[in-house]
């Protein structure tokens, strides 16, 4: 008999929303950029790929 335990799913992704949004309109390069800087400047983490999404403002799919 052999266990297997499941692979892990998404586990290198994360949903991120900005709260608050600034009242005027901002397009989603402007969102990017935000995350971007925060997560790798103040969170030291490497982001692979970032996508628009309706759940939040944005997926971010990370390195590790």
């Amino acid at each position: 008999m052999v266990l297997m335990c499941p692979s892990a799913k998404h586990h290198d992704l994360a949903i991120v929303s900005i709260d608050p949004m600034p009242e005027q309109q901002v397009t989603f390069q402007v969102i990017r950029e935000v995350v971007s800087d925060f997560m790798v400047n103040e969170q030291h983490v490497v982001i692979t790929d970032t996508q628009p999404t309706h759940l939040g403002q944005v997926f971010v799919r990370f390195k590790n």
